[in-house]
């Protein structure tokens, strides 16, 4: 099966889940046409909708709701019917993860001539009903599926002038166009988008925790991380202090971690939790009296019946079963938890068993996780130099060499991963190949690697990424 085959099942998969653009429309344009339009859309009977449509236009040229489901059947037909460009985004690629999922379900990109023509009738609605707001969040919800970054630009502007009701709201679903351009590796063109919401709303300083987020997502930590900053500076919600924690986590910046929970704390002063951070804090500073300290405050009366992950490991450090032994650390690292407490619990292990290959390793992948590709590969080159088997080690490199790549350093992820191009392991042999492949342009190991069997996800990779070297 070639990999526009494998597209076209994927689509054949979702066509009774999918009904792209008429999902969008709100539930004031569910008239008696739209109700129909769409049953018939969803079971691909664009013909009979067509016929429909058509026998209400010929009487009612002007029929509002019939014209924008002519729009939404040649969407609809040409989703199902066209395959969509094949992307690769980072995650597709990601090592941990056994589908590339731009693959398995790839995201719909229509071709700029079929976006024209249904935008040209969703036009043609707005000059009759300029006050149809549903079709002026199609028209945007088209631009950003077609990557017409510039007419989206112009749409978002548009409609915050004209969306009436909803509030701050509006804002917040206008960021669902900057990612959809991120799900369609144009995270560059998202970050237009987030930039206009933002100025169109300054006052709304949580979209800049949501904008920080996707950053964090899309591997630009620092850049996450400068946005995170200018969201301390006003007022935030109790979501945009959970993306603040892991960015500032993940950047290793304890200075705006502490700055986070303690700013929020004066925003909710029924939130209680700043005091907690800055004893788990004072306790991976070694602070002579951390323990005291944290166990004051996680004992005040407001904490009864707290089951939060926060709570229950200061109580688990305040109390007598905690002696800082490998198998406390390896028990608070074994059950679901919070960002903060295996940071804190991989920080302070990593100090207390310093010949501890495990707990190196452990925080090199929370770091890889978090994007802090530095202070991930600091930690495998410490790993890399303990005694452990060969085939520990290969494992580990291979590890190393995919944060390596993440970090585009290229010239040290080359040689390791061309080192396991004969590994045992099919998945690490065929990643191996991928990766070296595409980094130095070799289409003759990438053409290796797609006759290879059995198949991992890293063969369809490498057809898709041949497909664009041509």
């Amino acid at each position: 099966m070639n990999r526009f085959d494998h597209q076209k099942n994927i689509m054949k998969r979702v066509i009774g889940i999918l009904l792209c653009a008429c999902t969008i429309f709100s539930a004031s344009a569910q008239s008696e046409i739209v109700k129909k339009g769409i049953a018939l859309i969803s079971t691909q009977k664009y013909s009979e909708a067509n016929l429909y449509l058509d026998s209400i236009l010929k009487i009612s040229p002007n029929e509002i709701d019939g014209m924008m489901m002519k729009g939404n059947v040649i969407l609809n037909k040409h989703l199902m019917e066209h395959p969509s460009p094949m992307i690769i985004t980072a995650n597709d690629e990601n090592i941990l993860a056994d589908e590339a999922q731009s693959l398995v379900n790839p995201p719909f990109i229509p071709e700029l001539k079929t976006a024209d023509s249904v935008e040209a009738i969703w036009k043609k609605c707005l000059t009759i009903k300029p006050d149809r707001n549903d079709i002026q969040m199609g028209l945007a919800t088209l631009y950003a599926m077609s990557i017409q970054t510039d007419k989206l630009l112009k749409q978002i502007t548009e409609l915050k002038n004209t969306l009436k009701g909803g509030g701050d709201q509006n804002a917040y679903n206008m960021l669902d166009y900057a990612r959809t351009l991120r799900e369609r590796n144009r995270m560059d063109e998202a970050n237009k988008i987030f930039a206009l919401v933002v100025s169109l709303y300054p006052k709304l300083n949580d979209i800049k925790s949501d904008w920080a987020g996707e950053l964090l997502y899309s591997g630009d930590l620092k850049g996450a991380q400068a946005k995170a900053t200018e969201v301390l500076s006003g007022d935030f919600d109790a979501q945009s202090r959970e993306n603040l924690n892991d960015i500032f986590i993940y950047s290793n910046n304890i200075v705006s971690l502490l700055q986070t929970h303690t700013k929020y704390a004066k925003i909710d002063s029924n939130d209680r939790y700043a005091t907690l951070v800055d004893g788990i804090v004072r306790y991976l500073g070694d602070d002579e009296i951390w323990k005291d300290f944290l166990n004051s405050k996680v004992n005040q009366p407001y904490f009864n019946g707290d089951t939060s992950a926060t709570v229950q490991f200061s109580r688990f450090l305040t109390s007598d079963i905690y002696k800082g032994s490998y198998k406390d650390f390896m028990f608070v690292l074994s059950i679901p938890t919070n960002t903060l407490v295996n940071w804190a619990t991989m920080r302070k292990a990593v100090n207390s068993f310093p010949d501890s290959l495990q707990f190196k390793l452990i925080f090199a992948e929370f770091y890889m996780s978090g994007k802090n590709y530095t202070m991930a590969n600091s930690y495998f080159q410490k790993v890399l130099t303990m005694k452990m088997d060969s085939v520990t080690r290969d494992d580990i490199r291979f590890i190393y060499a995919y944060s390596l790549y993440c970090n585009k350093d290229f010239k040290q992820a080359i040689p390791i991963f061309q080192s396991l191009l004969k590994d045992k392991n099919v998945f690490k042999k065929q990643a191996s190949m991928y990766f070296a492949g595409k980094m130095t342009q070799n289409k003759e190991l990438l053409k290796a690697l797609i006759k290879s069997e059995p198949k991992t996800k890293y063969v369809t990779l490498a057809e898709v990424l041949l497909s664009f070297m041509k």
